[in-house]
């Protein structure tokens, strides 16, 4: 880029944030719904009347941020999957919620795709343990529901997806090692076990919600249009020094933490005046979790080519 591009560029990057921060607002808001205005409602001014004034206000500061976007000249599919993944992102995550801190960044396009790397990762770790722990209810009989194999093949084809923006923002962001081993590396722990206490206490219901709400048809791309790449071959541009593990390393990790995060909660709740052993308790709850030493082979997840580009189809596998 230009020297003398650089100040538009930014301003342009500055933009698209203003965008994705008030698609955020908007996300929060619909989470919360009107029972967040109960105890200011009254005859006159009901929950639900303050609710809908609030979210059309948001809706109006979105919509102003995105038409000046595009004025600014910024492509209008930028700024829709801008908006796209800043509602799905900020839908998802919980309160309080353990994040990697943000990445730092010398200019504004840069920390935009950062910033965007963290909204994408942050929704396929959510992914992976919900489906791990699915799978851990179906096989020991604490799962009823049923999804139509529609939704679970959109599901499959969304994580694929999310896994492929994440590659594609870390080259984007041109992720170092030491960033790489902080985002999905050993140092990234605490947020593992942050989503596996989440799917361990969720109820059915959540999960299910949860699954399905990442089983809509989605216009993102898998290289976002905002990432620069080679016209021949569809790869990005720059390169990461660190990229994230396959979808079914992933799974296999997130099994591992989900069964440690259900002894340590088995540990918590065994007392030694309970007149019965913890190393029996223990020994007795284990049965009901998959061993954590599952091959990354004899997942079924697809790997995803992180080189591909936005138009190549990916092998969903069975």
């Amino acid at each position: 880029m230009a020297e003398s591009e650089q100040p538009i560029a930014q301003w342009q990057a500055q933009l698209l944030r203003t965008v994705m921060h008030w698609a955020r607002v908007e996300a929060a808001e619909l989470a919360s719904g009107a029972q967040k205005y109960d105890l200011a409602a009254d005859a006159e001014y009901p929950a639900f009347v303050i609710f809908a004034a609030n979210l059309d206000a948001i809706r109006t500061q979105r919509e102003n941020a995105e038409a000046m976007a595009v004025e600014a000249g910024i492509d209008a599919a930028w700024v829709r999957d801008v908006r796209e993944a800043a509602l799905s992102g900020s839908a998802q995550l919980p309160a309080p919620m353990i994040v990697p801190d943000r990445l730092s960044r010398t200019n504004d396009v840069e920390r935009f795709i950062a910033d965007l790397l963290l909204v994408d990762l942050h929704q396929l770790e959510r992914m992976v343990v919900v489906t791990a722990a699915i799978e851990d209810r179906q096989a020991t009989g604490r799962w009823s529901m049923t999804f139509g194999p529609e939704k679970v093949q959109q599901f499959t084809d969304n994580l694929v997806l999310r896994h492929q923006r994440v590659q594609a923002h870390a080259h984007g962001a041109a992720i170092t090692a030491a960033e790489g081993e902080r985002l999905w590396g050993s140092a990234a722990q605490a947020v593992r076990r942050q989503h596996a206490v989440w799917a361990l206490a969720a109820t059915e219901t959540d999960l299910a919600a949860s699954y399905l709400t990442f089983a809509r048809i989605t216009p993102e791309r898998p290289v976002p249009p905002y990432i620069d790449i080679d016209p021949v071959t569809g790869a990005p541009l720059r390169r990461a020094q660190s990229l994230l593990p396959s979808p079914a390393a992933m799974l296999v990790e997130a099994r591992a933490t989900l069964r440690a995060e259900f002894v340590t909660a088995a540990l918590a709740d065994s007392t030694p005046d309970a007149g019965l052993d913890t190393g029996v308790a223990i020994t007795a709850a284990l049965p009901s979790m998959h061993s954590g030493n599952i091959a990354a082979d004899q997942v079924s997840l697809p790997e995803p080519n992180p080189d591909r580009g936005p138009d190549q189809e990916h092998d969903m596998g069975p």
